[in-house]
This record gives C-alpha cells, sequence and structure tokens, in this order.
C-alpha cells in the first residue's frame, strides 16, 4: 500500500479484484496474437508491424496485471482505503465511523472462485459505493464490521477512562483550613497560604 497510514492507525485487512478479471484481457490479447502471427505467416503483413502489435500486446498484458496489483482495499482500524493506479495513485477513504451499511453479493461462480461485489453506504453526500469483484467479499465485510465494533469500544473505553480520571481528580482535593482554596489531600503545605498543615486538619 503507498497511502501512509496515520499515527495508531494498523491494517486489519487487505483484498484487490479477483484474478478473474484478467481473463477477458488475456484472451483478448491472445487471440490478437494469434491473427497477427496468421497474418504474417500467410499475408504481405511486414515483420516490423507484426513485431510491434506483439510488444503492443504484452505491453498492455503486464499493464493489466500491474494494474490488478495496485487497486487495492484495505480495511484500517480507522478507514476503508479504495487506491489505485499505476503510474499516478488515486485514493478514496471512508472513516470507519462513517460506514453506515456494508453487503456483499457473490453468483453461484463467485461463491466457487470466493469473489462478490461489495456494497457500502456512508454517510457522505454520493451515498452506497459498489465495488465489482472482489477477493474474498465476505471477509472484508466482517472486517469493516469488526472495526467499527472495536472502534466503538475504544472510544466508550476513552471516555470511560477520562470520566474516572476528572473523578479521582475531584476526590484528591480537598479545601485548606485556612484559606479555603482546594488543594491535594496528601499536602503537608498549602501552596495558597503557606500554612503548616496539622495531621488531621486537611480531612474534609
Amino acid at each position: 500500500m503507498r497511502t501512509r497510514l496515520k499515527e495508531n492507525e494498523k491494517e486489519i485487512f487487505v483484498t484487490r479484484q479477483h484474478w478473474y478479471y484478467l481473463v477477458t484481457p488475456f484472451l483478448l490479447s491472445v487471440l490478437i496474437l494469434i491473427v497477427d502471427i496468421f497474418l504474417y505467416l500467410n499475408t504481405g503483413f511486414g515483420f516490423t508491424l507484426s513485431f510491434i502489435i506483439f510488444c503492443a500486446v504484452l505491453i498492455y498484458l503486464v499493464f493489466k496485471v500491474f494494474e490488478r496489483k495496485n487497486n487495492i482495499w484495505v480495511v484500517t482500524n480507522l478507514r476503508l482505503i479504495d487506491e489505485e493506479g499505476v503510474f499516478t495513485v488515486k485514493v478514496k477513504e471512508s472513516p470507519i465511523d462513517k460506514i453506515n451499511n456494508v453487503s456483499y453479493v457473490q453468483s453461484l461462480m463467485g461463491r466457487m472462485l470466493n469473489f462478490g461485489n461489495v456494497e457500502i453506504q456512508t454517510a457522505a453526500e454520493q451515498g452506497a459505493t459498489i465495488y465489482n469483484g472482489l477477493n474474498f467479499p465476505r471477509e472484508l465485510s466482517e472486517s469493516i464490521t469488526t472495526a467499527q465494533e472495536d472502534y466503538k469500544h475504544s472510544l466508550f473505553n476513552s471516555a470511560l477512562q477520562n470520566r474516572e480520571g476528572t473523578k479521582g481528580g475531584e476526590e484528591d482535593l480537598i479545601e485548606c483550613p485556612y484559606c479555603a482554596e482546594k488543594i491535594k489531600a496528601k499536602a503537608k503545605i498549602c501552596r495558597f497560604c503557606g500554612k503548616e498543615l496539622v495531621p488531621g486538619s486537611n480531612k474534609g
């Protein structure tokens, strides 16, 4: 992945389009090469032109392979990242807490080869986004759901710790018997009036 992770962010799940979607470019390339070779052997098709077509087909195939490799979907504990591009990078991010619903659909062949379409609904204006032909669609959906649950738990735990910390801080403070300012319960000298506190005098 070329997108940089944020602080305290970690990858949970990574997927891409299934290899099945390379079948069509591969068959098309084979067909072109067969026609190219046939024309070269049976007609006056020049070697130079035939070679150029051959190289162009190979470049096309290599490009499609790298295109699939670089077109990835990454679930982290903070967001869903859709990253694509061979020479340039295009990134679309959906914060975990902004995803409202995740669903997936698999055809019979998709169930056999473990690929399918994933639909993600977010709070953004564009609504639902459908990603076609992804590897492991069920695992992607479950990873997003798990990340959402963990995110909610982390927010709850953080809020609980802040509440307990605030409560604990209030309980540790008492009133100075001389100047009535709030000081720590374990203080021996008041930091406001400078009076020495007699043991037992700083108990609430």
